[in-house]
């Protein structure tokens, strides 16, 4: 019995110092973890600190580059814009305006022929002894036709119903020469009268009735 208690209390004995040693370990290893965890902790701040403090001056210096350049680039660019504007405006303008003359009411007031006599206006006198005129757009000679028929239209080249077309047989060329030579070169203009017919829904003066005419060259 004696021996046995002795053996318990032994073990007693030493199972006390085992614990008290891991007691003692385990504090150690917490401490040691605690102090870990505490420098990462400080290492962490510092470094959050540091990189702040680099974002900051990276920061603070920028705006005083974009402060003092940016109104610059601003004005520039409104200048830029605005130089843009007024050269597509400018452009505008003088599109328009070139419209506005080239286009045959104001071509007609410059050469002095009255509005009614614009081809398009010929209609109201299908089967009368009128005056028609308007920018000559094609001469063409059919010249495998029974008479060789010279064709000068008028308003709108052929097919279009829009024109009205100068027929001229090849035996009165010669009374039409110096006009057909100078109006074949483009950009002019006819005024023809005489009498006004229509053959195969399209508007005709005919050489055959007699005509008096007038051309202009270089018009536009």
């Amino acid at each position: 019995m004696r021996k046995h208690a002795e053996l318990q209390l032994t073990y007693s004995s030493k199972e006390t110092d085992m614990r008290a040693m891991w007691n003692s370990t385990f504090k150690q290893r917490r401490l040691l973890l605690k102090n870990l965890l505490v420098m990462l902790l400080a290492a962490f701040v510092v470094c959050s600190l540091y990189g702040c403090y680099h974002s900051s001056s990276s920061d603070s210096s920028r705006p005083k580059q974009q402060e003092t350049l940016s109104p610059q680039s601003e004005v520039q660019s409104w200048a830029q814009r605005q130089q843009e504007l007024e050269r597509e405006q400018k452009a505008y303008e003088e599109e328009m305006e070139r419209l506005e003359e080239s286009a045959p009411e104001a071509i007609a007031e410059r050469l002095g022929i009255p509005q009614s006599h614009l081809w398009y206006n010929a209609g109201n006198h299908i089967g009368e002894a009128c005056t028609v005129a308007g920018p000559v757009v094609n001469v063409y000679q059919a010249k495998d036709a029974n008479g060789m028929p010279i064709f000068v239209d008028i308003g709108s080249a052929y097919p279009s119903d829009n024109r009205v077309t100068l027929v001229i047989w090849a035996e009165h060329y010669d009374d039409f020469a110096e006009m057909l030579n100078a109006v074949d070169h483009g950009g002019a203009w006819l005024s023809v009268s005489s009498y006004l017919d229509v053959y195969e829904g399209s508007l005709q003066m005919n050489s055959d009735n007699g005509c008096e005419y007038t051309w202009w060259t270089e018009v536009g």
